[in-house]
């Protein structure tokens, strides 16, 4: 038993490819190829439930708390949200006095109790408090004659509560089942509002969900349904509910799903719900209707959806692509094949697509996201790839999906580029921060390690002009660490550093679009060339490798940096990962021929450019004698730069110290608070190691130093003169 707790914990222990904690990031479709192209899509029911609703030419307005742009949508208590927005309003016009005889009309136990208490108040107020306390009660009479009293009012006394009293002569019938009566004042309800009179509480909105409680009965449940929708047309969120609620119970009732295929609304509702599956259960007051508790469709369902459909007769029916969805997502691809026909939308290419992959079809799978991308309408809903509701900084359109898929069949066909170019506008129209835009990570790993430099210059060059002077000033202000930089000016920053690592320091300068960076680099480049020149002398050489090093100290990120593995600088190396598995499906050998070639950024450590800071210190060191103080301090400066995160390499610095360096006070924290180097005694200790090893020489025997010297003098004899017959010919 022991051994295997051992081993349990060891596995714990052990490290898993994958990525780091950290805040949320993008979602990517290359870590998982297959996985993402054969996924089903599935909808949103409120997100895709407004394409389905009648536009209506009024104005109307639900009351504040029932919008869907109102506040506390979990605390769903209509009524008496309503009750307070009322008291706010009937306080309008009255004294202080009259507001309070009216709450002692509101407090009193019957209708003549609180008429009486009203003394003093405007009659229809009086009127309709006494209708109100009636109704409370149950006294349908009395309630009644006080509601009818308010209607014959003059027109200028009545004011919004002849709106009020209509709509509750209307409730009042509901209650007592005169269904035609209670219909015929909601009506009359929409009726003068539509003409002109106020309503603060929105009630002509509020009239037709009131109206649709009406037709909640077997064989009336399409006018019910058509009564939510116009409802829900306005922005009411109990409509929204109450489409739910009624769809719920159709699905879970033969009868009632009978009934909802031959009605085109209630069939696309029905439909919707279905391809959304389970949604959580609002609390409804929809008790007419049989509780509905359902996870989705079941096979039968669909299958008997399916009948009902071709039943029609009709050639093409809306709400089909979304069950064939909701089939092809729960693996029913046979019916998700029948039901495609039925409605030729972006949706339906889109799963014929997916369709075609399973059965290893990818020609034909291309042609039909190519569809599937010009039939989109321009405004669209969004889905979600794994059935869970996207919110926030996961948004993402449909069309962005089916457009970055495609990129995963293009890069499957060896089109690198214009895979990139899919991936690439599907993240920018989707742009939010580079680590949490959906696909980026994909976009850098195409641009970094997929495209030749050529390719990613011209497409650079046709798709990403150099940015606005508006631009740049933003970019100089975030200086290319924060997340709100462009993302062209990513996209170009990626191509300089790329250009800087290939050791082609001029042409980088012209994709480094700010001016501080444009500056290091410049001086990165000017101090590699003079590092590697001969002709400036071997302590400028050092003095050179120490100012690239100190440059690659301060900005190594922003000059060099990888900006997926093994850097990360998309997300500023704060966070790491891998980069996609070139094993999976969906790859080809040329595309990990490409990753091999773009550089060794698998097998170099993280933070690749501090190992060359460190690496450019000991080449200073090569050129500096080793007796120096700026030998000391520059071998002292690269076991510091390597000794937190790679104390093996920083040791190898400090031997490489003990064996040949010269004994400094400061070798105790060697590492630590290093000095700079001296260059200039540097300089100095060489001039006086040459000149000692020329006396050496001369002392060792002064007749091979003479015959040297003689030699050098009729060389240079020689020379001169053959140069100035040259000169006399010509």
């Amino acid at each position: 038993m022991l051994p295997r707790l051992w081993l349990a914990a060891l596995v714990l222990l052990l490290p898993v490819p994958g990525w780091s904690c950290g805040p949320e990031f993008g979602i990517s479709l290359l870590y998982d190829r297959e996985g993402s192209l054969l996924s089903g899509p599935r909808s949103w029911f409120f997100r895709e439930l407004p394409r389905l609703l009648p536009k209506s030419a009024e104005s109307w307005r639900p009351d504040q708390h029932d919008s869907i742009d109102g506040t506390d949508p979990d605390n769903y208590q209509l009524p008496e949200w309503r009750e307070a927005r009322r008291e706010s309003f009937e306080e309008q016009g009255l004294s202080i006095s009259q507001v309070h005889s009216l709450y002692e009309a509101r407090s009193r136990e019957s209708a003549c109790e609180a008429y009486a208490a009203g003394h003093g108040l405007p009659e229809a107020v009086r009127h309709y408090a006494a209708g109100a306390v009636a109704f409370r009660r149950g006294a349908w009479e009395a309630a009644r004659n006080h509601f009818e009293a308010v209607l014959s009012r003059p027109e200028e006394e009545r004011g919004f509560r002849e709106v009020w009293a209509l709509y509750m002569l209307g409730r009042l019938e509901a209650k007592q089942d005169h269904r035609e009566a209670a219909a015929r004042h909601f009506e009359q309800v929409r009726q003068r509002v539509s003409e002109g009179l106020a309503d603060p509480l929105g009630l002509a909105v509020a009239s037709l969900g009131e109206e649709a409680r009406l037709h909640l009965i077997p064989g009336s449940l399409a006018k019910a349904l058509a009564l939510y929708a116009k409802q829900a047309s306005f922005g009411s969120r109990s409509a929204y509910l109450s489409l739910l609620a009624v769809a719920q119970s159709m699905l879970s009732n033969q009868n009632l799903l009978d009934e909802a295929v031959l009605d085109p609304l209630s069939r696309s509702i029905i439909v919707l719900l279905a391809h959304s599956g389970n949604i959580n259960n609002y609390p409804t007051d929809l008790d007419k209707l049989p509780a509905a508790r359902t996870s989705g469709l079941s096979r039968s369902t669909v299958e008997r959806l399916v009948g009902a459909l071709e039943g029609q007769g009709v050639p093409e029916v809306t709400g089909a692509s979304w069950l064939a969805a909701e089939a092809y997502r729960k693996g029913w691809f046979d019916l998700a094949g029948k039901l495609l026909p039925l409605e030729r939308n972006y949706l339906a290419f889109w799963i014929e697509g997916k369709l075609a992959l399973r059965k290893g079809e990818r020609d034909v799978a291309l042609a039909s996201y190519q569809r599937a991308i010009k039939a989109f309408p321009r405004e669209e809903g969004v889905l979600s790839r794994h059935g869970e509701l996207i919110t926030g900084d996961e948004d993402r359109s449909t069309q962005c999906i089916i457009q970055a898929e495609e990129g995963v069949l293009r890069l499957d066909r060896g089109e690198y580029v214009e895979a990139f170019r899919l991936f690439y506008f599907a993240a920018l129209d989707r742009w939010q921060w580079k680590f949490v835009t959906p696909y980026w990570s994909d976009v850098v790993y195409l641009a970094e390690r997929i495209l030749t430099v050529d390719e990613l210059k011209n497409f650079v060059a046709g798709n990403i002009p150099a940015p606005s002077k508006e631009i740049l000033d933003e970019v100089e202000q975030y200086e290319y660490t924060n997340a709100d930089v462009p993302p062209g000016v990513e996209i170009r920053l990626i191509l300089a550093r790329r250009l800087m690592r290939a050791g082609h320091f001029a042409e980088a300068l012209t994709y480094f679009d700010g001016e501080r960076l444009r500056d290091q680099a410049r001086r990165y480049g000017q101090a590699m060339d003079r590092a590697r020149s001969p002709w400036g002398g071997t302590i400028s050489q050092a003095e050179a490798w120490y100012e690239a090093a100190m440059l690659l100290w301060e900005s190594g990120m922003d000059l060099l940096g990888f900006e997926m593995r093994p850097d990360f600088k998309i997300y500023d190396g704060s966070y790491f990962g891998n980069n996609p598995d070139t094993d999976q499906s969906y790859t080809t050998s040329e595309e990990k021929s490409r990753v091999k070639e773009s550089g060794p950024a698998d097998e170099m450590p993280r933070f690749h450019y501090r190992l060359l800071t460190a690496e450019h210190l000991s080449m200073a060191a090569d050129h500096v004698p080793k007796t120096s103080q700026a030998f000391a301090a520059l071998l002292c400066k690269a076991t510091g730069r390597m000794l937190a995160r790679e104390p093996d390499r920083a040791a190898v610095y400090y031997r490489r110290y003990l064996k040949e360096g010269p004994y400094v006070p400061w070798a105790a924290h060697f590492g630590r608070g290093c000095p700079e180097p001296d260059f200039e005694r540097a300089r100095q200790r060489l001039w006086q190691q040459r000149l000692d090893t020329l006396r050496r020489f001369s002392a060792y025997d002064t007749w091979w130093a003479a015959g040297l010297l003689l030699v050098v003098v009729t060389l240079g004899g020689w020379w001169t003169r053959r140069h100035f017959r040259k000169i006399e010919i010509s």
